[in-house]
């Protein structure tokens, strides 16, 4: 993912770096392509990464395992009954400060705003010629509970994962620094976020990994 900050800049970003697929200005509603080009059934095949942009460069700063994508579990048992979500390409400004989880509750970036997801009806794993679906769906940025790079198994069901614990702490220790998040106050209500925390809304662009070089060029 990306999220653009005001001057001294920092940007993280989720890709999924397998994906050859670009974002348009105005993306299509309907991805084509082999459905081979558009997963890796079940792993953490992405990555999320962390720049810090001076003078115009950006710097990875950090860099860590993901999926963009659910596992098998609810690809095969969606819980929606559209079929798993797997988020579209694109930027949404859509994610502040909450709790993830149930069983195992934990700080995130949890959705407040809309994004557009295509429903994996047929579970073939894969977006093209999917149904896109937009609204509030609990597309949460959480970590992956440290299971096996091969397999995301319960801990994706179409959010924006970090496969481990301190990877994804680590994560959320950098993008604090973005000096508009603590510019805001705490305890605003904006559902479903946490009163604890600050108000800020994080920017978010999902990109497909042959596009870093295009945003980024050089």
């Amino acid at each position: 993912m990306i999220t653009v900050h005001n001057g001294e800049t920092e940007l993280s970003i989720q890709l999924p770096s397998s994906h050859p697929l670009t974002v348009p200005d105005h993306p299509p509603e309907r991805v084509t392509g082999p459905p081979e080009l558009h997963h890796s059934k079940g792993r953490y095949h992405d990555l999320r990464l962390v720049f810090e942009v001076k003078n115009g460069k950006p710097q990875i700063v950090g860099k860590w395992e993901a999926t963009t994508e659910p596992g098998t579990h609810y690809t095969q048992s969606p819980m929606n009954a559209g079929g798993a979500a797997r988020i579209k390409f694109g930027q949404y400004k859509a994610w502040r400060f909450g709790l993830h989880g149930v069983s195992v509750p934990h700080r995130a970036l949890v959705q407040v705003s809309p994004v557009s997801v295509h429903r994996d009806a047929n579970k073939d794993y894969s977006r093209s010629g999917d149904f896109i679906d937009t609204g509030i769906f609990a597309i949460n940025q959480h970590w992956g509970y440290d299971y096996p790079r091969n397999d995301v198994n319960m801990a994706g069901a179409g959010c924006l994962v970090g496969r481990s614990t301190a990877g994804h702490q680590e994560f959320l220790k950098i993008i604090e620094r973005d000096p508009r998040y603590l510019a805001t106050p705490l305890g605003a209500p904006v559902f479903p976020g946490d009163p604890r925390e600050r108000t800020y809304v994080f920017v978010t662009t999902i990109l497909a990994g042959d596009d870093l070089e295009k945003e980024f060029p050089g």
